[in-house]
């Protein structure tokens, strides 16, 4: 069967998936990888990628294009997210690549973002023909989208990454009441255009700070992804979580298992982010999807061939 690979440049983290479409024309995982290299480090403020994180995000991608190659991959697909989207020397990057790799970078849109994010999270649940709502937060933005069966039928991106709101508001160490405060309040009016009647009944969460949370939540040393895919996170226990995690500073934080050392410093707003949407839409617990924009760009190569 054809081997596809795809690299997704997000603010925080570059996700590797390699895979293959199966008989039932699923997605086949047959390797996944995850480097934190936060490229998007500083871009809120100055709207400018730093030198040195192009540089570490680039080595990455060497790595992934040639771990592609070495798995027989057919196809590669590399995409950048919202700091490749709000970054004005995003050019600088995606020249670097081409020159250093061949490959081109596709910076999607975040209305395309949310699109893929939504089929790639719903391939992993059974279609019962009932509304879902999946939510990405990223780094830089956080997109919500809302549908039926396969098909997306609204959707919105936001400029409140887990990156984008501790760099904005979270100065102290640990965070302040009064910045967390501020940082809520900025949460809610960013969602307030949203009409409550939009709720669905299932919340499905994709991409780091979800399945990172999950992790917590089990209490796993290691990422099991087994274990992650379709954990039903209670909106009390991601309460217990919060709190913990704001009373404690950075290296403090560190040594919680399941918290990757370094997504330690981002994983507060994450996390009130989270809890955040699930209180606006009156939600009760979240499903923790494994899967998300990188199944749903490869599943959409498979379907181009």
């Amino acid at each position: 069967m054809k081997k596809y690979g795809v690299i997704d440049i997000g603010t925080n983290s570059v996700l590797l998936l390699i895979g293959e479409l199966g008989i039932s024309r699923e997605i086949q995982s047959l390797k996944e990888d995850l480097r934190v290299t936060r490229i998007g480090k500083g871009v809120n403020e100055t709207r400018l990628l730093r030198k040195d994180r192009m540089i570490n995000t680039l080595e990455v991608l060497k790595e992934y294009i040639k771990e592609c190659k070495k798995s027989g991959v057919e196809k590669i697909k590399v995409i950048g997210t919202s700091a490749l989207r709000d970054a004005e020397n995003s050019n600088d990057f995606l020249n670097l690549v081409k020159e250093e790799t061949g490959v081109n970078v596709e910076i999607l849109s975040g209305i395309r973002e949310a699109e893929l994010s939504f089929s790639g999270a719903i391939s992993g649940i059974k279609d019962d023909g009932l509304g879902k709502t999946v939510i990405d937060i990223g780094g830089g933005s956080t997109e919500v989208v809302f549908g039926k069966g396969i098909k997306p039928e609204y959707f919105k991106s936001f400029e409140i990454g887990s990156i984008r709101m501790t760099e904005q508001f979270l100065k102290s160490d640990p965070p302040g009441e009064n910045e967390i405060k501020e940082m809520r309040n900025f949460i809610k009016n960013s969602l307030s255009i949203f009409p409550k009647s939009l709720k669905t009944r299932l919340l499905i969460g994709v991409a780091g700070t979800v399945t990172t949370l999950a992790q917590i939540s089990l209490k796993l040393p290691l990422y099991d992804r087994l274990q992650i895919e379709n954990y039903k996170m209670q909106i009390s226990n991601l309460e217990e979580i919060i709190s913990l995690l704001k009373e404690r500073n950075l290296e403090e934080r560190k040594k919680i298992a399941g918290l990757l050392p370094e997504r330690a410093d981002v994983i507060v707003a994450g996390a009130i982010i989270l809890e955040e949407i699930m209180n606006y839409f009156g939600f009760n617990e979240v499903i923790a999807s494994t899967r998300g924009l990188r199944y749903g760009v490869m599943m959409e190569m498979a379907e181009r061939k």
